[in-house]
């Protein structure tokens, strides 16, 4: 079988991105203190109150904590590596999986193998384009899929 040919791509590791994950954890925080409020009862001026200081404790902790350097995603043609960037480090081989794509904007999910946490990426064109590593992840799911033959017969 022929595998997709390889591709590179610069992966964001702040500015919109870093902005877009803050505005998530604002707005998760601020849905869970809303519900656990309206599940007690709690008369709605209150329950604003719980979920815009639950928001702002949200956006404090997550602009706080340390944020990883962006990196890049690579496919060989073979196998997956996600390379941070970081002195001192080796790349990562794993598995990579698309989640949004609307175009221009991509979402990833890099898995390492052996286990460890997984890396949500948005790979950006830079000065090229987002086609070759669509063709990698796309080929890949393509790859993994069950093939079945038309009107489900094996």
């Amino acid at each position: 079988m022929r595998h997709a040919p390889p591709a590179d791509a610069a992966c964001a590791s702040g500015g919109w991105w870093r902005w877009l994950q803050v505005l998530l954890h604002a707005l998760a925080a601020a849905a869970l203190a809303a519900w656990v409020a309206g599940h007690a009862q709690v008369p709605a001026a209150l329950t604003a109150a719980a979920a815009l200081s639950a928001s702002l404790a949200a956006v404090l902790w997550a602009v706080r904590r340390p944020w990883p350097a962006g990196g890049r995603l690579r496919w060989d043609g073979q196998a997956w590596q996600f390379d941070a960037g970081e002195p001192g480090t080796t790349p990562l081989a794993g598995d990579a999986e698309p989640l949004f794509d609307f175009g221009p904007w991509l979402l990833v999910r890099f898995t390492p193998e052996g286990g460890g946490a997984a890396r949500w990426l948005a790979p950006h064109a830079g000065d090229g384009s987002l086609q070759p590593l669509r063709g990698a992840l796309y080929g890949r799911l393509a790859e993994r899929a069950p093939h079945t033959a038309p009107g489900g017969a094996d």
